[in-house]
């Protein structure tokens, strides 16, 4: 079974050879919380109740997740004509980008993005790559 570590900037960075949180299959462990300020690395001032916020304000954090998604082809879109527009890519007749997406998250994806332009106004985004399911479901109205 895969273990992924859950990543996250908003609390304090561990001070040893540890994850916040790791996932394995369906199983989420959540290590113990310090309730240090995650700016400071610092216990926070006061007594019980306000470590208690801390603690969990941190472990809201870890549950928040990795601000990262194993791989968002609808935004590709977007940042390949935001690239082609600043300039950061070439707007040659055809540019060709990949995104790399997922890999914190032990989810890598590879979102090929396409872009063509003529007179280095953009005419056409094409988006591509391959899926996993991950959840499917209904809405009913």
């Amino acid at each position: 079974m895969t273990r992924n570590e859950i990543v996250t900037t908003e609390i304090a960075q561990p001070v040893g050879p540890f994850s916040a949180a790791v996932t394995t299959g369906q199983l989420l462990y959540l290590s113990g919380q310090m309730a240090q300020d995650p700016s400071s690395g610092k216990l926070v001032a006061g007594g019980v109740a306000e470590q208690t916020e801390q603690i969990f304000k941190n472990a809201a954090a870890i549950l928040r997740g990795p601000r990262e998604d194993p791989g968002t082809g609808s935004a590709c879109g977007p940042l390949g004509a935001y690239l082609l527009k600043y300039k950061a890519v070439s707007a040659k007749i055809e540019s060709r980008l990949v995104s790399l997406q997922g890999v914190r998250m032990g989810r890598p994806s590879r979102i090929h993005i396409a872009l063509s332009s003529r007179a280095g106004v953009l005419e056409e985004v094409q988006v591509g790559g391959e899926a996993v399911v991950v959840g499917e479901g209904t809405i009913h109205a």
